[in-house]
């Protein structure tokens, strides 16, 4: 559209000058008046006009050509002074992923990084020997990868890391190279999986990508990856892109890519889920939270809505008073729980619970301080209720999942009004023991080993000796990764 209207405006400048001097030649009167301007004597007729416009003409043009140099001198120089002096520099020409272009620079997407410097690793033990022992094109990805991250120390491999995304691919890196046996690809998949928060970590707001959809872009644009052999690159780029959503992972057509493929994401499912438990572990290790509730106990009680006059219609209420005694909902004193504790620590309970109909490890910790006071009511005309939850009727209506608990005198100044329903417990709550949830990777191992046996012990003939192979396989090797023994 640019290139249009300046061809028009061209065009119309040059007819509008044109058809100017042609009007000017017409006249003698106007050749006269324009030759006066140079000899004021000079008369112009008939005889000479032509003569006299020719050298008119031939000024102009000479006056123009001196106004032009005049003009690309004054430029060449305020070009100069201003790369002398203020340091600006035009790239002659850029080039990205075999696109060129002879002047500026092309726009790079936000994930295209690249490390400004690369630095130099070093393990311990018998790491180091292992690192080197692995092809060199496998080693330069890791250090770039390792260099890039460097560049961002400030990014948090996310809450209930203890760590920054930094030491956390490290730590990754390094139990990767405990299995001499493992496939030379795994400890540059173990260091880059998470790679993609550099970029989605600052990215402030709920619109954002997920790590993992920009990992294997990211790792895809570094220099060495292209010296990977291609079967390396297509895995590799497949199992970062699909880490977190590995059911939508395209299925290579070559059988032995796709049984090695499956065997690198195990692997390093089994390393990524050993390295967060451990990091979770010392989060947890290191906040007091008995001290925190005992501290809090009064902003954690009164943030709960109780039954009591005048409670809006439709509001939902998570408590009852009956004297000195609270009734209060799990769930309900939970997450008023939650909203007072550290993000981490939160997080770090996260995705611990292995059966939704098992009471969460917070509520556990509550419900054993409480016990520890005497507070919590755990039997009741007889009854025990193991886990200090009952079912209670507020009115007309049941509820499930209570926790009873008489709080001391000098707390009655900071209990709630008086529930306006008559509150009966009604036995306890049959609740699912709680399990705490072993790591995935290693769960599935020990799964294929019960699978395995018991179809031995049954001579289930339905089951292939290949498939039973190739499973058997599959569990040692995880076993070898996290040290679960067989």
């Amino acid at each position: 559209m640019k290139r249009g209207l300046f061809r028009a405006y061209l065009t119309l400048f040059i007819f509008y000058y044109v058809i100017a001097i042609g009007f000017w030649l017409a006249s003698n009167e106007l050749i006269e008046q324009t030759a006066k301007l140079y000899e004021p004597d000079i008369e112009v007729n008939a005889a000479n006009a032509l003569l006299v416009a020719a050298g008119l003409l031939e000024k102009a043009i000479l006056n123009l050509w001196y106004l032009l140099g005049i003009a690309i001198v004054a430029a060449l120089t305020a070009t100069l002074l201003t790369v002398r002096f203020l340091g600006v520099r035009v790239p002659r020409s850029d080039e990205w992923l075999g696109i060129s272009t002879n002047i500026g620079v092309i726009p790079k997407p936000t994930w295209f990084l690249l490390p400004k410097n690369i630095v130099e690793l070093e393990f311990a033990d018998k790491n180091q020997k292992r690192f080197l022992k692995l092809p060199e094109t496998h080693q330069r990805v890791i250090t770039e990868v390792a260099s890039l991250l460097s560049e961002y120390p400030d990014v948090s491999a996310g809450l209930g890391h203890q760590n920054s995304l930094l030491d956390h691919s490290l730590e990754n890196l390094s139990k990767s190279l405990l299995n001499e046996e493992a496939d030379p690809l795994l400890p540059v998949l173990a260091i880059s999986h998470d790679i993609g928060k550099i970029v989605t970590e600052q990215i402030v707001g709920n619109n954002k990508p997920h790590h993992d959809d920009l990992s294997g872009l990211i790792i895809s644009v570094l220099p060495s990856f292209r010296h990977l052999s291609a079967n390396d690159q297509e895995v590799l780029t497949l199992l970062l892109k699909y880490n977190h959503k590995p059911r939508l992972r395209p299925i290579l057509p070559d059988p032995a890519s796709e049984a090695r493929a499956e065997e690198l994401l195990t692997s390093q499912k089994c390393i990524d889920a050993n390295v967060t438990i451990e990091e979770k572990e010392h989060i947890k290790s290191s906040f007091d939270f008995h001290l925190f509730v005992e501290e809090n106990i009064h902003q954690i009680l009164g943030s709960i809505t109780y039954q009591s006059y005048g409670l809006p219609k439709g509001t939902a209420a998570g408590g009852w008073r009956d004297g000195s005694t609270l009734y209060l909902l799990e769930n309900k004193l939970r997450e008023a729980l939650k909203n007072l504790l550290p993000e981490g620590f939160v997080a770090a309970y996260h995705q611990t619970v292995f059966s939704k109909a098992a009471i969460q490890p917070l509520s556990l910790m509550l419900i054993d301080l409480f016990e520890s006071k005497g507070w919590l009511l755990k039997q009741f005309n007889g009854v025990s209720a193991r886990n200090g939850l009952w079912n209670i009727k507020a009115g007309a209506m049941l509820f499930k999942a209570v926790l009873v608990i008489k709080l001391p005198t000098e707390m009655h100044v900071h209990l709630p009004n008086q529930s306006p329903y008559e509150i009966t417990i009604d036995g306890p709550t049959l609740q699912a023991p709680s399990k705490r949830a072993t790591p995935k990777a290693a769960k599935s191992s020990i799964s294929i080993l019960d699978e395995i046996k018991k179809n031995r012990a049954s001579n289930n003939a339905s089951v292939i000796e290949a498939d039973e192979e190739k499973r058997l396989k599959n569990a040692r090797m995880i076993s070898a990764t996290l040290g679960i023994p067989l």
